[in-house]
């Protein structure tokens, strides 16, 4: 049983990435910065240019502002800078988009050039759209010439002839991360997203999306590293195309086939194109989850396969495809506010295979005005003129009224408007930074085949235990060769049954080889569907339609729609289940707020009363515009679970000021695999609430609070986190955002065994309770936010060992949602005959001992947990 597994070639990978060379000394960027262009300096020692309009030309025009070198250029507000002309950067340039107030910068009607003039540019956090007005031939950005070019969190779309094209002589150190490329309009049968095909070129983190081609056609010594590209047509990433000799590594993408893609994920290679490929992935069956497969040598083309990467920059932060896939949802382009254009292709990418087309002009995607609203706003006050406001000059020991935009108070290397752009932009610094040194690099462990694990009784050993453990914290099952050896084709469990169930939790349902086992639909009671399809169209309506008090389940399906309208469920309709089609396209939502309807629990959009019920891949919203609104009350909540045993699982819930209200003292809610989003105090209340490998994301980049709990004395538990990743939108600061603040000074609130982002800081007060007089804890908490210090009480040993799912949520009547969830689903997803139970048992994470349930077999004889 000591078989090499899979974790093992994730781990060497992640090795062969970040080690692959040692510190930098050279001055990055910005901390973050990565790549080939992670060394370019912009306009640091120069003048800043304030852009105090929108104008096409003219004094205190975008144009103006980058017509000269040496300049770091702010933005005292935000909009549409619509151009008849292309628009030159010229050397020396830093464009600070994250400094532009409201919603940003966006630049449309013909494109950005870099050229002879060029060079050493710095371009961050801006859009720009080029269209059908632009000029024929033209591309939405392209490099001409000179080296040393970073773009970070840029949107670029519907280019003419290149959306993002890098060709010409003497061109090199080029950086492109976390960015989208997307759209090339088709109205001359030209839709691509990027010709780079000189100097070295990263690509890091960046979702190509609707582009036919090209995605990018690529030539030279590149890396290419943790992208998403969909809904290409004919030809994802051209491999070269030619004799001339390239050197790539190619590591961490997913390709996801969208309604358009008809040709494959690499195209058009040949032998003299050298590759370090790893882990790249590919999505073909538009089936609305992700659930792709690794990309096969043969599916690359005739190119030359080596075995250790290229001696280039890789990345600090190495991810698998379905984390890039997640980080590109939640960070690609101008994302500190997506605007109605990134917010349509990005609704098309979750849609994984169902939304997307290529258009042949910006008409087409039936946005008003194309680009749609880009709001405006006050720019902070600038006494002295330097591009730092007064109030951060002042907090940093800084004068406000005399200019020392040059100055380097803290001696790093940044110049002071330095420290304020990249603090705007919430920069973290990579791992490591000195000169490169390439060193050797392990080779990837080949895949492992599996025989003989499974024992030929139906029990599963501990490393098929242990695989399981992997996958269920997101492995992709196609890592493993399973062949008809680890299958046994009766009534028992094997490793295949395993994985299956674990599919099930993760919104994930595919058939295994060996066995012809796959599962059986699920049986609807009703089906709700916007088009007309189902037996209703609104949820609210099918809901009126079931019995009352039923004391077995009743199921209804949700197809993938946007339902705008607010659902209340009674409490007299029990034991019911939601099931959407997909999380991230089956839209539950409305958008009151406080202010409109006079008082927070008005502003729900759900409310979930009855006992008994689940609710499974469905995304419940309050799309109140929080961000832009000028409204005294802002709170919207999402989702109110007002009942006793409920169950959540891959669900999304969105909002920003209280997103979801756990209420009701004596009431139990279970949540598990789910994504809750939100800015202030958006988990809170009073019920027993348990979260299982969760993602709880911050979503602004001011900091606030997660939660605020008000849990009753007579209550042993509140809110507990176990097992979760705490994420934050890339520009909050650090330390910024709190665990929690008691909303009742008797508040409860844990967090166990979770990741945190830097984005976390403590606990805080509220009003008159004191954090401290809570019921507040950790235990083993990890991450660059999992700092322990005297404001982050800890949970010995002993205590830590009573917040388990069974402890927490038992009751008087020992209800384990555990075993609701196994019971339920083992009769719906397989046609093998057999019963599936559970067990608990410890998993050890990185020391951290806690108590989760995995699915085991169980003989049709045996009794269930």
């Amino acid at each position: 049983m000591s078989k090499s597994k899979p974790v093992f070639k994730v781990l060497c990978i992640i090795v062969m990435v970040t080690l692959c060379f040692s510190l930098y000394s050279q001055q990055l960027a910005f901390p973050g910065a990565e790549g080939f262009g992670r060394f370019a300096a912009g306009g640091r020692g120069g003048n800043v240019y304030h852009v105090t309009n929108l104008n096409d030309s003219g004094s205190g025009s975008f144009r103006d502002g980058v017509s000269q070198s040496n300049r770091i250029v702010v933005f005292d507000v935000g909009g549409i800078i619509r151009i008849d002309e292309r628009i030159v950067i010229h050397n020396n340039v830093t464009v600070a988009g994250q400094t532009a107030p409201g919603g940003g910068i966006t630049i449309y009607g013909n494109g950005i050039a870099l050229n002879d003039d060029s060079g050493n540019s710095i371009i961050r956090y801006i859009r720009i759209r080029m269209g059908k007005n632009g000029d024929d031939g033209k591309d939405a950005v392209g490099i001409s010439a000179n080296t040393d070019y970073m773009f970070d969190h840029v949107s670029v779309t519907w280019g003419r002839d290149g959306t993002f094209d890098i060709n010409g002589t003497g061109i090199d150190n080029v950086t492109i991360q976390n960015c989208i490329i997307g759209q090339g309009i088709n109205n001359t049968n030209h839709s691509t997203g990027g010709l780079m095909q000189s100097g070295k070129i990263s690509v890091l983190r960046t979702l190509w999306i609707d582009n036919k081609t090209r995605n990018p056609k690529g030539r030279g010594p590149q890396e290419y590293i943790n992208n998403v590209i969909y809904n290409w047509a004919e030809n994802g990433y051209i491999l070269g195309d030619t004799e001339g000799v390239s050197e790539a590594n190619i590591m961490g993408n997913y390709f996801i086939n969208g309604p358009s893609t008809v040709g494959n994920c690499f195209n058009s290679a040949t032998p003299s194109f050298y590759v370090y490929a790893s882990q790249n992935y590919w999505d073909k069956n538009r089936n609305g989850s992700l659930d792709g497969s690794p990309v096969t040598n043969a599916e690359y083309g005739p190119v030359t396969f080596v075995s250790s990467p290229f001696p280039y920059f890789g990345v600090s932060k190495f991810m698998t495809p379905g984390e890039a896939y997640h980080n590109v949802v939640n960070d690609v382009g101008a994302s500190l506010v997506r605007d109605d254009v990134d917010k349509v292709l990005i609704n098309q990418l979750t849609s994984l295979g169902t939304l997307g087309s290529i258009i042949n002009t910006e008409d087409d995607n039936g946005i008003p005005g194309n680009v749609g609203t880009v709001p405006g706003g006050p720019a902070p006050p600038d006494s002295d003129q330097d591009g730092m406001p007064d109030e951060w000059e002042q907090n940093n020991g800084m004068n406000p009224h005399g200019a020392d935009n040059n100055g380097d108070i803290d001696s790093d290397g940044y110049t002071n408007i330095e420290e304020y752009l990249n603090e705007l932009a919430g920069d973290q610094p990579p791992q490591s930074q000195s000169t490169p040194q390439p060193t050797s690099v392990p080779t990837a462990t080949p895949k492992t085949t599996l025989t003989g694990d499974v024992n030929s009784s139906g029990t599963i050993d501990i490393v098929d235990a242990l695989l399981m453990a992997q996958y269920y914290v997101g492995l992709n099952p196609a890592d493993f060769d399973l062949t008809a050896a680890d299958v046994n084709c009766d009534s028992s469990i094997d490793i295949v049954d395993a994985l299956l169930v674990a599919q099930y939790y993760v919104g994930l349902i595919t058939a295994f080889p060996g066995c012809n086992r796959t599962p059986v639909p699920l049986a609807y009671d009703l089906v709700v569907a916007k088009d007309g399809s189902g037996n209703y169209t609104s949820v609210q309506s099918a809901v009126n339609a079931i019995a009352d008090n039923r004391t077995s389940w009743f199921i209804i399906f949700i197809k993938s729609g946007i339902y705008h309208e607010v659902i209340d469920i009674p409490a007299t309709k029990t034991y019911l289940r939601l099931v959407g089609e997909n999380a991230s396209t089956t839209i539950l939502t409305y958008n009151n707020y406080n202010s409109l309807v006079g008082s927070t629990s008005g502003t729900v959009s759900t409310f979930i009363r009855p006992n008994n019920f689940i609710a499974d891949n469905l995304t419940f919203e309050n799309s109140f515009d929080y961000l832009n609104s000028s409204a005294s009350g802002k709170q919207a909540v999402a989702l109110e679970p007002l009942g006793d045993r409920q169950i959540y699982i891959n669900c999304r819930i969105t909002g920003y000021q209280d997103t979801l209200y756990n209420r009701g003292t004596q009431y139990r809610q279970y949540f598990k695999n789910c994504y809750i989003a939100g800015r202030t105090n958006f988990i809170f209340g009073d019920a027993t609430a348990v979260f299982t490998h969760c993602e709880i994301y911050h979503r602004t980049v001011t900091g606030s609070t997660m939660t605020a709990p008000n849990t009753s004395s007579s209550s042993q538990y509140g809110l507990v986190f176990i097992d979760c990743q705490l994420t934050a939108n890339s520009g909050t600061g650090t330390s910024s955002v709190n665990l929690g603040r008691p909303w009742d000074q008797t508040g409860s609130c844990h967090y166990l065994c979770c990741t945190m982002g830097a984005h976390i800081a403590a606990w805080c007060n509220m009003s008159e309770n004191i954090w401290q007089n809570a019921r507040f804890g950790e235990y083993k908490s990890t991450g660059a936010g999992g700092e322990i210090n005297l404001y982050r009480p800890q949970l010995t040993d002993t205590e830590a060992a009573l917040f388990t799912v069974t402890d927490i949520l038992r009751g008087s009547d020992n209800w384990n949602p555990e075993s609701v969830i196994a019971n339920f689903n083992e009769a719906l997803y397989f046609s093998a005959a057999g019963k599936r139970g559970i067990e608990t048992h410890s998993r050890n994470n990185s020391g951290c001992q806690i108590t989760i349930p995995y699915i085991i077999g169980r003989k049709l004889s045996d009794n269930l947990v």
